[in-house]
């Protein structure tokens, strides 16, 4: 209960093929507040991922937002939380950005196109980073505990996951990308990428 996995309509069908499909996210809901994953690519998809969250939570304050990599369509969002809103990311994905955001943003207008919005981000980097090999947990109450976890390099150096075990629930980011069954469910487990 109370976590929920936003996708492309479109998904589906997409990653049964070995697809990609567009950036997907998800929310967990605690009683303190919300831990939002992936702030997405632009304004227009953001706010719809901050509507979601309202309307999901009764809303409740979106108190984390997690980037699962350090792709501009997981972080450009975060200039549109709230200041409230604590960002999460691995250490190299703020190195990444910190170096590398005019270049990354060339590369998103080249896939996306021009107009998108893409051309006004500006850089918000984490308040708090997660560093390699390692894990943090974040307790958004009621019981609901959530953790974000650095297995290593998936597709980028920062990649990120995040584990919702109540619901045995993991948010993945790109790392994986390939047609079913991807990921064995021995464990009774859903896969939310």
């Amino acid at each position: 209960p109370n976590v929920y996995a936003f996708y492309d309509k479109n998904a589906k069908e997409l990653t049964a093929k070995g697809g990609a499909a567009a950036t997907s996210g998800g929310l967990i809901v605690g009683e303190k507040g919300c831990l939002m994953i992936e702030t997405m690519l632009n304004k227009r998809l953001n706010a719809q991922v901050q509507q979601l969250s309202r309307n999901l939570s009764n809303n409740k304050p979106i108190l984390f937002a997690v980037n699962t990599s350090s792709h501009g369509d997981h972080c450009f969002g975060n200039m549109y939380m709230p200041v409230t809103t604590v960002i999460i990311q691995h250490v190299h994905t703020k190195q990444f950005v910190d170096q590398h955001m005019a270049d990354d943003k060339k590369f998103m207008i080249q896939n996306f196109g021009q107009g998108r919005g893409i051309e006004e981000i500006k850089a918000r980097t984490g308040d708090i980073l997660v560093e390699h090999g390692s894990k943090i947990q974040i307790d958004l109450g009621g019981e609901k505990l959530v953790e974000i976890i650095d297995f290593g390099f998936g597709q980028t150096g920062g990649d990120l996951f995040v584990w919702e075990p109540q619901s045995k629930v993991m948010w993945a980011g790109n790392p994986i990308v390939a047609p079913k069954p991807a990921l064995p469910s021995q464990t009774g487990s859903c896969c939310c990428c």
